[in-house]
């Protein structure tokens, strides 16, 4: 008899629902980059890659926005107006620019320094929503960082499969928001919190969500089978055929009581 392979693992539930599909990995590039000193004579032109990038951010963000407003999310749009305010930030602009300049290094080293400066800040602060707002800040850093890179974004719209569970380390607002309804049942993270803007468009969208779960990118590969209970802050991995049949009936029920309210 085949040993079972299934693995359970809690999280933090801030989206309900169940969804059984299959898992998509979506991989995330984090804050990689090549750290590196630069010649005083080349201060203007790195400055001018960091402006560079910045314009670029700020016209994804515009571009991602504008779609959501087509499908008449306008609720939604205001999480897109926070990181676009981070992206006129001043301190972030001016902070970054004296480190390359007092410094001598590459714009994303500064921006790194720049993160860790703000991250602090929140993290002294008491109120978990405000605190919580450092995941925008890195979300909005790391934009920065892959446009220096040249690298393209990955658009979540082109996700096409059933029933398809969106595994990441993290999604930002953006991200959630872009996520395809047609084709995404919903999403599991390493990282969040309740109060996380992602959990908070994620209700509103109606997404089932689990975050919270630590080590979910590290326990998946990308096409197992995945129960994702929103509810219960719950996933399982590669569930026999019994916890099927057993979230089957859950999921058939939670339907029922959700016509019913």
């Amino acid at each position: 008899m085949e040993r079972s392979r299934e693995r359970r693992i809690k999280g933090l539930g801030v989206s309900p629902g169940i969804v059984i599909g299959r898992v998509f990995r979506l991989e995330s590039g984090g804050l990689s980059y090549s750290a590196r000193r630069i010649p005083h004579t080349l201060i203007p032109l790195e400055i001018q890659r960091f402006h560079n990038a910045l314009k670029r951010s700020r016209e994804e963000i515009a571009e991602v926005k504008e779609r959501i407003l087509a499908r008449g999310l306008h609720q939604q749009a205001y999480i897109l107006e926070v990181h676009q305010q981070l992206l006129e930030d001043r301190m972030l602009i001016e902070e970054t620019e004296k480190l390359i300049k007092e410094k001598l290094i590459n714009a994303e080293w500064a921006l790194e320094i720049v993160l860790k400066k703000i991250t602090e800040v929140f993290e002294g602060i008491n109120e978990e929503y405000i605190r919580e707002r450092k995941g925008d800040i890195k979300q909005v850093i790391q934009r920065l960082i892959k446009n220096l890179a040249g690298e393209a974004s990955y658009e979540l719209e082109e996700v096409e499969a059933e029933e398809v569970v969106v595994v990441a380390h993290d999604l930002s607002p953006a991200e959630t928001i872009q996520l395809n309804l047609k084709e995404v049942a919903g999403f599991a993270t390493d990282a969040g919190g309740w109060t996380s803007h992602t959990a908070i468009v994620a209700r509103s969208l109606a997404i089932p969500a689990v975050v919270a779960l630590g080590e979910i990118t590290a326990s998946t590969q990308g096409g197992e089978r995945i129960i994702l209970d929103g509810t219960e802050g719950l996933v399982v991995i590669e569930p026999t055929e019994a916890t099927v049949r057993e979230y089957e009936l859950k999921k058939q029920r939670y339907k029922y009581v959700e016509r019913e309210l």
